[in-house]
This record gives structure tokens, C-alpha cells and sequence, in this order.
């Protein structure tokens, strides 16, 4: 009996663990599918064979294509904010955000995040859950600011960080082809720039 129990539990642990990854999977390819050609364009099709699954998986653990491409985005606020409800610190923020614009290890890397924040859709349900996705990365920015017009700011920044990243993409050089320590400085009068007095100076 008891060996039974033990070999259930152990079976059950196994199948969470399994799901855990075909779910991880699934954002993964995702992220990378409707950062590259949006959201329109991507087909759950083609996320499922990227992550080897079974196309009725979106559905299970995500109740829908719109449903899977917010939950990407909700990981993709996770990402920028460092998944912390810590007020942002304004000297830190240039070293950050340069990190992030230079992110180019995949699965998840934040540049691919941040273009998955570009692409806008014809769909009510994923277009409502990327404009939440873009007040909140916005005002965690605007939050390292004591400017009365802070919540501008911030978005005005994220503005900038997404337009960097997009613009990496291309041949546009030396921007293309910048490294984190020659885009350090640029970065600091950028957000000093924009955010203006700092929040807190630790």
C-alpha cells in the first residue's frame, strides 16, 4: 500500500514536472515567435512544434492564443523589473537597462522582450494585455523619479529602451554593433536626462 502511495506520489511530481516544462516551452517559442513577426503572423501551430507540443496544450494551460501571448508578456514585466516590487534606484538604472538592450543569449533574452512590447495585434484580448504590460514597465521606470511629470518620463524612457533594441536589429551602425560598456555612458546622460532627480541616491 505504502509502496503504492510512494510510486503514485513519485508519478505525480514527474507529470507536474513535465508540464512545468512544456508550459516553459511554450512561452519560450512564443515569445520568440510574436517578437519576430507579431501576433498576427504567428500561428499556434508553429509556437507547438517549436516547443515539441500538442497543440491543444495552449488551450489547457493557457485558454487561448491571447492567453498565452499575455502570459508572455506578464513574464516579460518579471524580466524588466527583476520580478521585485523594490522601488528602482536611478543610478542603477543605466547598468540595467544596458544589460537588457544587449540581451542576446535566447531562450527569453530581454531584448527579444522588449520587441515582444512593439508588436501590436488586431486582437482585443492582446492588445489590451500589451498596453497593461506597457503602464507598468513605464511607471516601475518612472517610480526612480521625483519629476513632477515622472509617469512621462518613465514611458518616454521605455520609448527610448524598446526603439534601441529595435534599431539593434538592423545595420544601423555603431549602434547595432555597440557593446554594454561603449553604450554605459550614452545610457547614463539618457536616463539622468529623462528622469531627472533622483528618488533615491544609495
Amino acid at each position: 500500500m505504502n509502496q503504492h502511495v510512494e510510486a503514485h506520489t513519485t508519478g505525480a511530481h514527474r507529470v507536474g514536472r513535465d508540464a512545468d516544462r512544456t508550459r516553459a516551452a511554450l512561452i519560450a517559442a512564443a515569445s520568440e515567435r510574436f517578437a519576430r513577426v507579431g501576433y498576427a503572423a504567428t500561428t499556434v501551430r508553429e509556437i507547438c512544434a517549436d516547443a515539441g507540443a500538442n497543440v491543444s496544450l495552449i488551450n489547457r494551460y493557457f485558454g487561448s492564443k491571447a492567453g498565452l501571448f499575455e502570459r508572455c508578456l506578464t513574464d516579460a514585466i518579471d524580466q524588466l523589473t527583476d520580478n521585485d516590487d523594490a522601488p528602482l534606484v536611478l543610478h542603477e538604472l543605466p547598468a540595467a537597462l544596458t544589460r537588457q538592450i544587449t540581451a542576446t543569449t535566447p531562450p527569453g533574452a530581454t531584448a527579444q522582450v522588449l520587441l515582444l512590447l512593439l508588436r501590436s495585434s488586431d486582437n482585443v484580448q492582446a492588445e489590451r494585455a500589451r498596453t497593461r504590460a506597457l503602464h507598468t514597465i513605464g511607471d516601475r521606470l518612472a517610480g526612480a523619479s521625483t519629476a513632477p511629470d515622472a509617469r512621462l518620463r518613465g514611458q518616454l524612457l521605455l520609448a527610448a529602451t524598446i526603439g534601441i533594441t529595435a534599431l539593434r536589429t538592423t545595420d544601423l551602425r555603431p549602434l547595432a554593433d555597440a557593446t554594454p560598456d561603449a553604450l554605459a555612458a550614452p545610457m547614463r546622460d539618457l536616463i539622468t536626462a529623462l528622469l531627472g532627480p533622483a528618488k533615491n541616491n544609495r
